[in-house]
């Protein structure tokens, strides 16, 4: 989107530093350009794609932060995941969750996260029909795959319900069922709390 008006791009450029706004400026001179049917100089077309790799990187990185971060607090009990507590679960406890990598891109991505350090966001697992049996993901495939891949000891997990949809502790045993419908469930400070259903 260009910014046509002067008032608004000194608005928008408030805060960047001498480069950020080059890029930005050279952003909106490719956006005029185009809307007459004209190009930048290869010189500058080169200029705008570092410009915005590095706001991609940035993005990259603040957003494995804020994950991280969440994650944490996820951990700490501060807050939940859906309504559920995670826990951090040794991905050897998880041999029998059947995962698939759907996209390389996404995969490469997860890679990154892991090897620069990040609390990658918990995955789902579903509970298994029988005890003992596969369990699947219904979200992490990507983040389960690559932390087998590179051999990492814990990820955070959020166990769902089981086939009956009766809650599941931390290594997705199927929790008591609780009195007039109701169900139990592991609370993020460990404690069994009893959840009326309806």
């Amino acid at each position: 989107m260009a910014y046509d008006d002067a008032d608004t791009q000194k608005l928008l450029m408030e805060g960047m530093s001498a480069e950020e706004k080059a890029g930005f400026l050279l952003f909106q001179k490719n956006q005029n350009l185009q809307r007459l049917g004209q190009t930048i100089s290869a010189e500058e077309k080169a200029a705008l794609t570092k410009y915005q790799d590095t706001k991609r990187e940035k993005a990259r990185v603040e957003n494995n932060a804020r994950r991280s971060s969440q994650t944490k607090e996820m951990l700490e009990g501060k807050r939940l995941h859906y309504g559920r507590a995670v826990r951090m679960v040794p991905v050897s406890e998880l041999e029998n969750v059947q995962v698939k990598e759907w996209h390389p891109g996404r995969s490469a991505e997860v890679e990154q996260g892991y090897k620069e350090g990040a609390l990658m966001p918990p995955i789902e697992v579903e509970a298994s029909n029988e005890p003992g049996g596969p369990r699947s993901v219904n979200d992490g495939n990507h983040r389960l795959a690559v932390a087998r891949r590179l051999g990492i000891k814990e990820i955070p997990v959020r166990f769902g319900e089981g086939a009956d949809h009766k809650p599941v502790d931390a290594i997705g045993r199927v929790l008591d069922a609780g009195p007039r419908g109701g169900s139990f469930y592991v609370s993020p400070s460990g404690k069994k709390v009893y959840v009326k259903k309806g």
